[in-house]
């Protein structure tokens, strides 16, 4: 049976949600950790086309709060209650373990495997922070040393759950 999608208008304040070699995306390092590396449309991504970037972390052996490989995403400002959402999956079939931090700080641990996984986080009024979506590897976060990821679609809306993926460029 044919089916009405009624999902309410919004709009995806990531400029750029599937190019993460544009410099809206801060590729940030601190310790022994490196800048992660990104490759553009390297792999598959969920919407069956060739253009699902690689992403890869390293903390080079660090086990300290110091120690970081991170990417992230800024805005000028952000308030209110706000919906982060990101497609990640392992790009080379191993298990990987890493921390994704929401608007508020608030750290989630995920386990990034060989499907695509659709990794949704809500963040709830009163944020003002212009840090809406980072994920790192970091010394004392019990995440991986290193990790080899492809990542699409990621989107930052407002509301209380994620809607479909809504695409930007720009």
């Amino acid at each position: 049976c044919p089916h009405i999608l009624a999902e309410p208008q919004r709009t995806n304040l990531i400029t750029y949600s599937e190019d993460f070699t544009q410099s809206v995306w801060a590729k940030e390092s601190g310790g022994t950790g490196d800048n992660p590396i990104v490759t553009s449309n390297i792999g598959i991504s969920p919407d069956g086309t060739q253009n699902a970037d690689k992403i890869v972390f390293d903390l080079n052996g660090g086990t300290s709060s110091s120690d970081l490989s991170q990417l992230r995403f800024s805005l000028s400002s952000l308030s209110g209650n706000y919906t982060n959402s990101i497609y990640l999956k392992s790009f080379d079939g191993a298990s990987y373990n890493v921390s994704i931090l929401d608007a508020n700080g608030v750290l989630y641990a995920a386990t990034i495997t060989n499907e695509w996984q659709r990794f949704e986080y809500y963040n709830k009024g009163g944020t003002t922070s212009i840090n809406p979506f980072r994920i790192r590897l970091r010394g004392n976060e019990s995440t991986s040393d290193n990790a080899a990821l492809l990542i699409y679609g990621a989107q930052v809306e407002a509301g209380s759950y994620a809607t479909s993926y809504i695409p930007t460029s720009g």
